[in-house]
Formats: C-alpha cells, structure tokens, sequence
C-alpha cells in the first residue's frame, strides 16, 4: 500500500492543478472576450451570463468592471449560479448586433431567457425601498402594479398601474404579468431592456433579473439567482457607470460584436 500513495498524492495534485487552472483560464477568458465586444465607451459595468448550450436551463453570471483604459477584470471570486428559461435561451431585442452563427429568436412565451447585450432598467421589489446601498433607480412594486405581455396592446411590454377602477387586467388585456407576486420572486428584481425601443409584437416581454422560486427550477423567460444574490448584484450596479447585461450560450460570447448604436 505503501508504494501506491506517492501515486496517489501525485493524482490529487495533478486534479487540483488543472481546477486551479480551469479556473484561471475562465477568469481571464471572459474579460478578453468581453473587451472585444465594441462596447460603448462609457459602459464601465456588465454582468455576463453563460450556459452550456441553448437549451440549458442553468448558467453562471460574472460580474465583470473597467477600472480604466480599455482592460476589464471580475469582481468575483466565483460566479453566481442562476437559472434561466424552461426552454434555454433565445436571441432577444437589445443592442443590435453582428450575425450570428446559431441560435433562434425569443417569441413570447416561449420560454426562453434572452440571450445579447441589453441595457438595464428600473430595480423594483416590494419594500416601499431598495436595499440600503442602492444606487439604481427603484420602483415598489404594488398590488396594482402589471407588465402588459398582450402583444395586441399598445401597452405591451411596459409596466402599468392599474387602480381597480379602471377595469380589470382580464378585461384590459389577453396577458399581463402580476409585479406582486404571492411568493418571493419579484421581491427584489431589475427590468432588462429587452424589445423596449420600441416594443415588437410577438417578440417578448417582462424579462427581469429577480430571486429564483427555488435553486433548480427554470424561469418563464428570466434570469433569476438566490435572494442574496440578488441583492449583491442590485448594490453593485451604478447607473453611472452604463451597465450592461451579456447574456448567451458561452461557445458564442467570442462571436457578438455591438453593430452601430443602441437599439
């Protein structure tokens, strides 16, 4: 027995060499990649999101800054497990980008998470305030409070309040989104600017970062991660600094280029 363990210490570094290594060739990879993306000069923020596949239903999310001149490097020492769409992902509607090699269009409840390069909206949850540190616009989301997803209305795709006065959400519309949920998903969530500028029909709608139902359980559409997860991301954005959601299957980061200005 004796003989076999310096093999079996050998085997144990080897393996723990090539994780630290793995680990070192992703956190240099996606900062690359990114700076090759032509982002606008004033993003110095941007959460990247990556899966295995287009039909993977989990992925992993990076926080990612630009301290200065053009080279950006991770904030984290280990990326955000999340879960995204029943169905993977879908190209969405954000800034316009190059062809790509693969991939379908997000379509209205498909259940597929978006995948590009989308400008981030209002933070909303339902506290009457942010976490203490927030520094995104918020919104509290009331029990009134709906995200039209009829692609018949020319609502559709924004977020409306609804008094009961003014009639119902079924006799308004064929579909709206409740922004106050019965449990804690939307407690704390930020919109992404997909199909907004202007909003296509059949194209997509209410798609959020938020706190997931459960770790394992895919979303409608979004992206979603732990409360407190959630939380650290929500604090770490700053309006100032431009940021910017990248999302898409991680064998197609190094092809999406920005092609000409915002959507």
């Amino acid at each position: 027995m004796k003989r076999f363990l310096p093999y079996l210490a050998i085997t144990v570094l080897l393996v723990l060499a090539a994780v630290i290594f793995m680990k070192w060739r992703h956190s240099l990879a996606i900062p690359r990649v990114v700076e090759g993306m032509d982002l606008p000069g004033d993003c110095s923020q941007a959460i990247v999101v990556t899966s295995t596949s287009w039909e993977a239903t989990e992925g992993k999310l990076t926080l990612l800054e630009k301290s200065s001149g053009t080279e950006w490097h991770e904030v984290l020492e280990e990326p955000i497990p999340v879960m995204l769409g029943r169905s993977g992902m879908g190209w969405g509607r954000g800034l316009p980008l190059s062809p790509a090699s693969s991939g379908t269009a997000k379509r209205e409840g498909d259940g597929r998470a978006v995948a590009g390069i989308f400008r981030l909206g209002t933070a909303f949850g339902y506290a009457p305030a942010p976490p203490e540190g927030t520094k995104l616009t918020y919104r509290p989301a009331g029990e009134h409070d709906y995200f039209v997803d009829d692609s018949t209305s020319p609502l559709y795709n924004q977020w409306v309040n609804l008094p009961p006065e003014n009639g119902t959400p079924e006799s308004l519309w064929k579909s709206a989104e409740r922004m106050r949920l019965d449990d804690g998903r939307y407690e704390l969530g930020i919109v992404v600017e997909h199909n907004m500028h202007p909003a296509v029909p059949e194209m997509g709608s209410a798609i959020f970062l938020h706190i997931w139902g459960a770790p394992g359980t895919p979303t409608s559409g979004c992206t979603a991660m732990s409360r407190s997860d959630m939380e650290k991301v929500m604090k770490w954005l700053d309006p100032a600094r431009k940021p910017l959601l990248i999302q898409a299957p991680e064998d197609l980061l190094h092809e999406m280029r920005l092609n000409g200005g915002a959507e």
